[in-house]
């Protein structure tokens, strides 16, 4: 008899192939072979290159920036020690899922003896990114709505609220039955880490998080606007947000999921727009690698 530990792990890497195999059917059934042999990148795109690289690094720089801003409150750590210590995590999440080599990563670059409260951080920070990447997403939503989605993601929306609050009661429940054990004591120096966070450092922190995600779509909007789809500005602006959107909301297994989640939207957006996939997919991929 197959134990469940083994029944799990087995079935972690069909899910995961599974997942591979419809994002890249999707998109392969999306592009012409003849098109991509014959496809030049264009010129624009490489004299931009460079102020696009210097973008990303402002990127990683405001990363690291909300790194040491959020950490304050624990330890604290130079401009520096954050920034190896964000791309240590990056590093780590191409191996590591569902976030862990983020913050472990980070961890390495941080001398306290909190680690937990430290991770328990990591995560604040991850949820306020996800808040104002969600925000903006409504956008891109309701873009959607205009074009003919109403009833699918009115159903898609219900489905969502139905799961948050599933999630919410079941948290609810799992919190009143371990109050009283050692979880309870685990859970209680996270949330009291939490609340050593300044409101100013807070307020900061979620400045620059706003400011991170503007200048991430701002190198999208550029390599959009580069290839000549012939959208407006606003439409642009809609398919961008929806892309990231999706990558937050859908869940990655690995990064190479991660990457094909990110070209899925974006080619499922434009085409209603009669955009060929292979001038949106070439944009998402060059944000991707730089």
């Amino acid at each position: 008899m197959i134990s469940k530990g083994r029944a799990r792990s087995s079935i972690v890497p069909i899910i995961k192939g599974a997942s591979l195999l419809v994002i890249g059917y999707y998109l392969y059934s999306k592009l012409s072979v003849s098109v991509i042999s014959d496809y030049v990148i264009p010129e624009k795109i490489l004299f931009f290159l460079p102020i696009l690289l210097l973008l990303s690094l402002l990127n990683w720089s405001l990363e690291a920036l909300k790194w040491q801003v959020l950490t304050t409150s624990i330890s604290k750590i130079t401009f520096q020690d954050s920034f190896r210590g964000v791309l240590s995590g990056l590093s780590l999440s191409m191996i590591v899922p569902i976030g862990l080599g983020d913050k472990i990563g980070r961890l390495g670059y941080i001398k306290t003896a909190k680690k937990i409260e430290t991770i328990s951080l990591g995560y604040l920070g991850g949820l306020i990114q996800f808040l104002i990447t969600l925000s903006f997403g409504i956008y891109g939503i309701f873009h959607l709505v205009e074009l003919g989605w109403s009833i699918q993601l009115q159903s898609f929306t219900i489905g969502i609220s139905i799961m948050i609050l599933t999630l919410v009661l079941l948290a609810g429940a799992v919190w009143l039955f371990l109050r009283e054990t050692i979880v309870h004591t685990f859970l209680a120096r996270i949330v009291n880490s939490l609340k050593e966070v300044k409101p100013r450092n807070l307020l900061l922190f979620i400045s620059l998080a706003t400011l991170r995600y503007s200048v991430f779509a701002f190198q999208l909007f550029i390599l959009f606007k580069l290839m000549d789809l012939g959208l407006s500005g606003f439409v642009l602006f809609a398919g961008i947000t929806w892309i990231f959107f999706s990558k937050t909301v859908i869940p990655a297994f690995n990064f190479l999921s991660d990457l094909g989640i990110r070209e899925f939207s974006a080619v499922l957006f434009f085409s209603f727009y009669h955009v060929p996939a292979h001038d949106i997919i070439l944009p998402t991929l060059l944000l991707w690698l730089i």
